[in-house]
């Protein structure tokens, strides 16, 4: 068990672990995001832009093999930075989708239902679908 500080300067090259803290009484589980984790796109994990910008809208939610996960994201805004989708493709959210719908033909609708499911079986959380 270690503080906040440090759970979140070891997930700097996982930002989409599942986190379970104790609260006290029992272990519950808890966001990278809300502990603090920001995910800077463009940059090695852990270096910071010197003209970071954050996603506009509050939160920015991605679908990958363990789930999906809110994230906080700050896109690299330096002068020879890519184009915002291309720091998206070069950390490979993508990646696992790509290959199922190539090879099986797994559309985006199963695909995304099935991660739900892996992110909460109980269906006590609806499913977000925006």
């Amino acid at each position: 068990m270690v503080c906040q500080t440090c759970v979140i300067c070891r997930h700097l090259s996982n930002p989409l672990h599942h986190i379970d803290m104790w609260n006290g009484k029992f272990f519950e589980s808890v966001t990278l995001k809300t502990l603090g984790l920001r995910v800077q796109l463009g940059h090695m994990p852990g270096e910071c832009c010197y003209n970071a910008q954050p996603v506009s809208c509050n939160e920015f939610t991605v679908i990958d093999a363990h789930g999906i996960h809110n994230v906080t994201v700050d896109f690299c805004g330096c002068e020879m930075a890519e184009i915002r989708y291309k720091q998206l493709l070069r950390v490979c959210i993508l990646e696992l989708f790509h290959l199922l719908s190539f090879k099986l033909k797994v559309s985006a609708y199963k695909f995304y239902h099935s991660l739900a499911r892996q992110s909460d079986n109980t269906g006590t959380s609806p499913i977000k679908v925006q």
